[in-house]
């Protein structure tokens, strides 16, 4: 995350990227103070609700590969 905030892409200010990578430093430490709050309350749901949570996540990304997979018809493989 440092390099994607302190590269010219993040802006062409190093002053601006600074500040980004301040904050982006500011969130991984709010993120590590409250992990295992959020570790907690998540152990605390059903195991199938996670499990349905964790699939809703991946449909998009099982979306996309099927159709990159299939959209070019001269590079499928037959079955």
């Amino acid at each position: 995350m440092k390099a994607i905030c302190t590269s010219p892409q993040a802006h062409e200010d190093k002053e601006k990227r600074y500040t980004a990578a301040i904050w982006c430093g500011i969130f991984y430490a709010v993120a590590g103070i409250f992990g295992a709050t959020l570790a907690g309350l998540f152990s605390a749901f059903p195991k199938e609700l996670m499990l349905s949570i964790a699939a809703l996540a991946l449909l998009g990304s099982i979306t996309n590969g099927l159709t990159v997979a299939m959209a070019e018809p001269r590079q499928r493989e037959p079955a």
